[in-house]
């Protein structure tokens, strides 16, 4: 699975335990429930995936597989809207 990274002119606001993603060069903007805001929170701290689904396991009642599931599901929305991008992964020679 690709890493992801957030697009530059993007503003993310906190609403309790959900979140909004502002396109502010387009004014597009997307709602994110609980388990979306934690997947863009650990982008924002340059996260590994993986890591960030370890922390979902851990914090909530979900599996491993429920969740990557998930967050491959939110993340290609967002990479339609243009709001995050995949970053080629480095592999080690």
């Amino acid at each position: 699975m690709p890493q992801y990274s957030l697009k530059d002119q993007l503003s993310v606001t906190s609403i309790g335990e959900e979140s909004v993603l502002l396109d502010v060069s387009s004014g597009q903007y997307f709602g994110l429930n609980e388990l979306g805001t934690k997947i863009i929170e650990g982008l924002m701290q340059s996260l590994s995936l993986d890591d960030i689904l370890l922390g979902i396991v851990q914090e909530f009642d979900v599996d491993m597989d429920q969740a990557r599931v998930d967050a491959e599901n939110l993340l290609s929305e967002l990479e339609t809207a243009g709001l995050v991008f995949a970053v080629p992964s480095v592999e080690s020679e």
